[in-house]
């Protein structure tokens, strides 16, 4: 919530996005029994999506997509990289609570029911109230933990807490306005401990220590800050970026709204040396994200980053694409193009099998028998009505799939599938294409079908196969094809 102060046109820090303020207490601590490096680092991170019983209502696919996207653009300048976890908890009383409950109930609460993944910091996301997060409940003790509600920036401070970051305004104005050249600034012993983030003196918190308030207005700028001291006649100055933004006004702990983007390099340092605050959950190399669950698409969207998936993805007759990126889903799941559906990989795209992901236990499986992934399935229980197109092309990949596409409908099926293929390739799939009663036309040129023998079966299985249903191969390749 913005309060606009009509007459000045001046948010005030303490009421600029007040729906979002946290909850969370500060915590000084030890920062000194750490070394300060400044390469990559990277951290795994739980994000969990509350849901109620059935699995209904809580965030959506595009805003924790967005978040995620905050978040990076936040941490990423400082070389702090996150290793990402998407999953959901289907529980209607924590869905409902979580936003209300103290910093021990909602641990205790998540520990009872098995909520916390180890060896990572864990954020749960509801859609109101505030966020909060303990910074004395570091991963020694197991409870590595935030809330947050919908909003990016909350994800994004709620997060800094858990890195031992505490707000801008703690301590009030105990630390010395004064940055520049150090001027009588005391952070190693007050404020937020970092000296870089100059005394915010915007939030109730500091008292009536200052001569008068200071807000930003509409663009991120302070108000007139030039003039303002404190008691002990100390000149407030922050640090303006050369677009007249002030780090202060700009920083993800402060409570300036929707301007906060950024930490400081003073912040990036306390991090990298409070690591014995999360070292549970630091990793040594970037891992692929993972989306630990179900997907559902219901808006048009595109996919260009890799991303393994643990789970089903549904197309709910809508507009999705894969361009350009590495999709590895684990054995056994699929891809359901629902009807009226249009799905497009394109573009050098890899649909695969995963067995190995960041966010789940290692998959035993015979090394003579790999295992496959369902592939993409027509999905005629869906809701959605009208024509489905499939796309494969430009050197797309679909790859070590039971069946690679697989159209299985009722002789009275009214809704026709079409599906082009185009300079692509199958490989490893048991079979690559299998239509059944499938009505609509399938181009497929240029592509080559890859069989790999599976020592498991006693007979070798045909990569294409149609049934009451007309195609047209023009210029392809089918390799070790050995049955009709």
């Amino acid at each position: 919530v913005i309060v606009l102060m009509i007459m000045l046109n001046i948010n005030y820090g303490d009421a600029q996005n007040a729906s979002d303020d946290c909850s969370t207490n500060d915590y000084a601590a030890d920062v000194s029994q750490n070394e300060y490096y400044n390469d990559d680092l990277y951290i795994k991170v739980f994000l969990h999506i509350l849901r109620d019983d059935a699995g209904y209502g809580g965030i959506s696919e595009e805003k924790i997509n967005s978040i995620i996207e905050k978040i990076n653009s936040v941490y990423n300048p400082h070389n702090i990289f996150f290793n990402f976890c998407i999953d959901e908890i289907n529980d209607y009383e924590l869905l409902t609570t979580a936003k209300d409950m103290g910093d021990y109930e909602f641990r205790d609460y998540l520990t009872s029911h098995g909520y916390i993944m180890d060896n990572a910091i864990n954020g749960y996301f509801g859609t109101s109230g505030n966020g909060h997060a303990d910074p004395s409940n570091d991963s020694s003790n197991g409870y590595n933990i935030f809330y947050s509600n919908d909003s990016e920036i909350t994800a994004a401070h709620e997060l800094g807490h858990r890195l031992n970051l505490s707000h801008t305004f703690f301590n009030g104005c105990n630390e010395l306005a004064p940055y520049q050249g150090g001027n009588g600034a005391n952070s190693s012993s007050t404020g937020d401990f970092v000296s870089d983030t100059p005394a915010d003196i915007s939030h109730p918190d500091a008292g009536d220590c200052w001569s008068s308030s200071i807000g930003v207005d509409n663009n991120c700028k302070f108000v007139n800050p030039n003039g303002l001291v404190d008691d002990a006649g100390h000149l407030y100055k922050d640090i303006i970026n050369s677009d007249g933004t002030g780090n202060l006004a700009n920083n993800i702990m402060s409570y300036f709204g929707n301007c906060r983007n950024l930490i400081t390099p003073g912040q990036n340092e306390r991090i990298r040396k409070s690591k014995f605050k999360y070292e549970d959950a630091i990793q040594t190399v970037e891992k692929t994200l993972v989306e630990n669950r179900d997907i559902h698409i219901t808006t048009d969207q595109t996919w260009n980053n890799d991303v393994i998936i643990n789970g089903d993805l549904y197309i709910d007759g809508v507009s999705f694409t894969i361009e350009g990126c590495k999709i590895e889903i684990t054995p056994g799941h699929h891809i359901y193009v629902g009807r009226g559906s249009y799905f497009v990989v394109d573009n050098n795209a890899i649909l695969d099998v995963n067995t190995d992901n960041n966010c789940d236990d290692p998959y035993v499986f015979d090394p003579d028998n790999p295992p496959l992934w369902g592939g993409i399935s027509i999905n005629y229980q869906s809701s959605s009505q009208g024509l489905t197109w499939i796309f494969i092309s430009n050197n797309s990949n679909i790859n070590n799939a039971i069946r690679g596409i697989s159209s299985f409908a009722n002789p009275e099926e009214s809704n026709p599938v079409f599906i082009r293929i185009s300079d692509s390739h199958f490989n490893g799939n048991l079979r690559a294409l299998e239509l059944v009663n499938t009505r609509g036309y399938k181009l497929i040129e240029g592509t080559t079908f890859d069989y790999v023998a599976r020592p498991y079966l006693s007979e070798h299985i045909s990569q294409i196969w149609f049934s009451d249903s007309k195609g047209m191969l023009n210029g392809c390749n089918v390799i070790n094809n050995t049955s009709s």
